[in-house]
């Protein structure tokens, strides 16, 4: 397929953008794409995009900009469909991972409460080499997967089922 690239400023470019990432919300009709802001910036922040139109007569509006979190090193949205909520899986300064839930209302997103997903630094390895994450919401399980590499150390694979603002782990090696 082709088709026109569509681009649109969502940041403020002298802020050095770092790992952005993008999810679809079905229930809403809109995207939610989150960056790590730079030049010392680690938070993460996120806004809605509504696109509409049709095929080569797009268009994309930009919801209001919102902090996630004050600290981020590397993140990923999956939508839950499950609750109608996109998830944002990130690890904070301390490697922690860490899960928040951003829900919808219009062009406005609401950041819910912080969930830890790990006590410990198990997210990665001795240094930053390798590191993977992502999580993927399944239907059939009605739970999050998580993924994530440990750098040179072994991988690790885990799921994650998030309630009540509690997690449940089972990670294991692979």
């Amino acid at each position: 397929t082709s088709g026109t690239a569509v681009t649109y400023e969502v940041a403020n470019p002298s802020n050095n953008v770092e790992w952005t990432s993008i999810a679809y919300d079905s229930n809403a009709d809109k995207y939610i794409v989150a960056w790590r802001g730079g030049d010392g910036d680690n938070y993460l922040y996120g806004c809605t995009l509504t696109v509409t139109g049709s095929a080569g007569s797009e268009s994309i509006s930009k919801g209001t900009t919102v902090q996630i979190t004050t600290q981020n090193n590397r993140h990923d949205l999956a939508f839950d469909s499950t609750i109608n909520q996109i998830a944002c899986r990130y690890m904070n300064d301390n490697m922690y991972l860490k899960l928040r839930y951003l829900a919808i209302s219009g062009t406005n997103i609401t950041v819910g409460n912080e969930v830890s997903i790990n006590s410990n630094n198990d997210a990665h390895g001795s240094n930053d080499d390798g590191w993977t994450q992502s999580i993927v919401h399944c239907d059939t399980a009605q739970r999050m997967f998580l993924i994530h590499s440990r750098g040179q150390d072994s991988n690790r694979i885990g799921f994650s089922t998030v309630s009540g603002g509690t997690a449940t782990n089972n990670l294991s090696s692979y």
